[in-house]
Formats: structure tokens, sequence, C-alpha cells
């Protein structure tokens, strides 16, 4: 008994240690988090000039549609020169667009974009570092937080990528903050900030849309509950924003809609994904073929959008039980997944079936993992082991933040729907890359779940001393 309480003592210390950092010199452990991030950084932007993987499938349009509105004064996310295609007009909402568009106004070259990036980069760590100062009253554990940055390979990888994930983030970290003040304080301003940001977001990432129904419902309590109309009036201007932006795209498309995008995504990634894992990858490439060739002769796009989404839901429909467990894995996968994909990105290493994880525990299960694992080269194989463990770390901290009563239930209650609901809505398609915008909040509930979990060690030491 003497030895496990001697153990509990030491985990104990250990994950206070982390969670609090060391308070004597906390000025020496700030200087030092920051040059340290500020170097990191730097590294893998000084790779990124030098090695210039700086390209994802995403990145082509965004680039022609940036380059359409500085010519033109057109969102379009195509060359203007061939056949426009009406969903390219929708496809890549607008404010990343013109985020790339102001800073190619003044220089062509793509790596003033990474540059700006890895600023909103370190901006978004500093607001989730904020964030924790406020709701914890305590000083900013920098040793934690860089451990959990350096175990997260991915934020500095896409970060140096040009995709719009980076902005996403800043205004899902923004919506956070603001709403933390807005609780803490309750000026109107900061609830309209909060409003801002998930504008922002949504016109960054069309996957933020429908989450304003779900704010609807979080604001029409909170109106109840406060006896105010102000949450419930701002809620509604999110949603006249999605219907104001819909009805622009209805002028430009004749399709009412908020993005071409959620529908191209419902075939060709979910349902190929579902029928390849269920039906094979031949069958699944041919389905998906034949439903876009059928498409491109329908001349009216909404007709063409609508026959794509019904196909893609006749098959959801059809593997419904293999799709919820695809759905539940992907829940999973979305937390685990330690970036293999990302890390061979940045190293411009070849991403195809024979070197995916994922598609190895597809065909051959937990066998099929290991096997992929002893393949990859070693000191990738290391970084992976890191981070999928730091990753369990973290899912099992944030399934504890919920029982933190040191944060107040309203922020509680907000950081964990946002999680949830990004987390849900990518389905089966969860790994590293769409964990990346959520983060700065990971870091947040990180935090407050290893206070939960000191707690539990303290009991548990406590019961261990009293039965020795």
């Amino acid at each position: 008994m003497d030895y496990f309480s001697g153990v509990a003592r030491r985990i104990f210390r250990f994950f206070r240690a982390m969670q609090q950092g060391n308070r004597g010199t906390s000025g020496m452990f700030s200087s030092l988090f920051w040059v340290s991030l500020f170097l990191i950084h730097c590294g893998v932007f000084i790779w990124q000039c030098k090695h210039q993987n700086l390209y994802t499938l995403d990145s082509p349009g965004y680039l022609s549609a940036a380059e359409n509105i500085n010519k033109y004064g057109i969102l379009l996310a195509q060359n203007i020169q061939e056949p426009v295609d009406p969903a390219n007009y929708t496809v890549r909402p607008p404010l990343y667009v013109i985020f790339i568009a102001i800073i190619k106004r003044f220089t062509s070259s793509h790596l003033w974009i990474i540059l700006f990036q890895n600023i909103l980069s370190i901006f978004n760590i500093f607001l989730a570092l904020k964030t924790i100062a406020i709701v914890f009253h305590s000083a900013k554990p920098y040793l934690l937080m860089f451990a959990l940055i350096v175990l997260f390979p991915s934020q500095l990888i896409y970060t140096n990528m040009i995709m719009s994930e980076i902005l996403f983030q800043t205004w899902l970290i923004c919506m956070v903050f603001f709403w933390v003040l807005y609780v803490y304080k309750g000026g109107q301003k900061f609830l309209v900030l909060y409003t801002f940001s998930l504008i922002a977001g949504m016109l960054t990432k069309p996957v933020l849309f429908p989450f304003t129904v779900v704010n609807m419902i979080f604001m029409i309590i909170l109106s109840v509950r406060k006896r105010s109309w102000s949450p419930l009036l701002w809620a509604c201007s999110a949603i006249a924003c999605v219907v104001i932006y819909s009805g622009w795209n209805a002028r430009r498309t004749g399709y009412f809609h908020f993005s071409s995008i959620t529908t191209f995504n419902s075939l060709n990634t979910n349902c190929y994904y579902l029928l390849r894992s269920s039906e094979g990858p031949a069958r699944a490439r041919k389905f998906v073929d034949s439903i876009f060739a059928q498409s491109d002769s329908i001349a009216n796009f909404e007709k063409r959008q609508r026959f794509i989404s019904q196909a893609a839901f006749e098959q959801a429909k059809k593997h419904l039980p293999h799709l919820m467990v695809m759905s539940a894995k992907g829940v999973l996968n979305f937390f685990i997944d330690p970036g293999r994909y990302d890390l061979y990105a940045l190293f411009g290493k070849r991403n195809d079936d024979s070197t995916s994880i994922m598609m190895a525990y597809t065909k051959y299960g937990y066998k099929g993992i290991w096997n992929a694992l002893m393949q990859q080269p070693k000191f990738l194989l290391l970084i992976l082991l890191l981070t999928a463990t730091a990753n369990v770390i973290k899912l099992g901290l944030l399934l504890l933040f919920p029982f933190n009563k040191a944060v107040l239930p309203p922020i509680r209650i907000m950081i964990m729907i946002i999680i949830s609901y990004i987390v849900l809505i990518t389905g089966m398609l969860g790994g590293a890359r769409f964990a990346m915008p959520l983060f700065p909040l990971v870091m947040i509930t990180t935090y407050g779940g290893g206070g939960v979990f000191l707690q539990l060690l303290a009991r548990a030491r406590s019961k261990m001393l009293k039965s020795a």
C-alpha cells in the first residue's frame, strides 16, 4: 500500500506541476514560452520556404477565387476563362478568399499568406491562454500548453498550408473568448462580438452555418433565464445572415443555398467512403462517377444539386447501420488521429492507400494498424506514437472537463456544444485536420479537465493514506 501511495503522490505532483507551472518564476516561463513558440513557428515556416509543400486539394480553388476578386470583383473559384460552373460561385465562402486577396494585392508570393497565418496561429494560442487565465483565475500553465502544442503537429502543419483552417480556428476561439467575457462582465458588446465571430466563422467554412440553429436554441434558453430579449435577437441576426448570403447565392446561381461544397462532399466524400467500406473501392468509384456523369446532363443548377444530394441520401439510408458504425469510428478518430496524413503532406511524402493507417484498419482491423505503423519511417513513427498518446490523454481530460465546477456552467456548456457540434458534423471523416480548428478550445478543456483529474488523484491518495 505504501508503494501505491507513493506512486499516486508522484503522479499528483507531476500533473499539478504541469497544470499550474512554477508560479514563482512565471515571468521567466512566460518569456521562454513565447520565444519557444515563435521559434517553432519560424522553424516550420522556414521549412516551407525551402520545400514549398504549401498546397492541398482545396488551395487552387481559394487562389483562383482570390485572383478573380482582385481582377474582376467576382467570387468564383475557377479559371474565369473557362466555361463557368455555377457550383464554383458558392463552393468557397468569401472570408478566407478575401484574406488571400488582400495579401495578393501587395505580393505574388504565396509565402506571405503563410507568414500571416503563422501570426494568426500565435494569436489564437494567446487567446486560449488569456481565456484560461480569466476562467480559472490562475497563472497561465506555460509548460502544459507548450507540451500540447509540440504534441499536436497538425497545428503547425496546417498553419503553413494554403487552407482556411487557421482562420476558422481564429473565429472559434474568438467565439469562446467573447462568450467568456460576456458571462463574466455582461456587456452587450461582448455578445455582439461573439455573434460577429460566429458569422465570420460560417463565412470562412460553411460547416458552421447550421450551428446558427444550435445557437438559436441556446440563446432562447438564455433569454428566458435572463429575462432579456438581447441574446435571442443577436441569435436571429446570425440566422438572418445565413438567409441573406443564401439569397445572394440564389441571385448568382438560381438556387437558394449556402454553399455547393455541402452537396459535393455528400457524394464525393461521405458517400464514396461509405460505399468504399461497405461495397469496395471499385464499386464506390463507379457509383460516384456515374452520378456525377448523370448530373452533368442536367442543365438546371438547382435540379442538378438536388439530384446529387438525393443520390447520396439514398445510399446513406441503404447503408444506415454501416454509416452509424463508421460515424462512431470517425468521432473516435477525430480525437485520437495523430496526423500521419498531415506529416506526410508537410514532408512531401506520398499520401495514398499504401501508406494510410486508416485504410489498413479498414482492411485488416487492429492488426493492420500495427503493421502500417511498423512500415512508417522511424522518426515519423516516434512522432505518431507520442502524438497519439497525448491525444488519448486530451480526450480523457475533455470528458472530465464538464465536471469542473470552477468553470461557470454557461462557459462549460458553450465550449462543449461547439466541440460536440464540430465533431458530430464531421462524422466519419474525423481526423487531425478537422480537429485542428478546435485546438485552442482543447487547450482550455485539457487544463480544466486536468483540474478534475488532480481532484480525483487527491481523493484516491487520501483514501490510500486512510487505509494504510
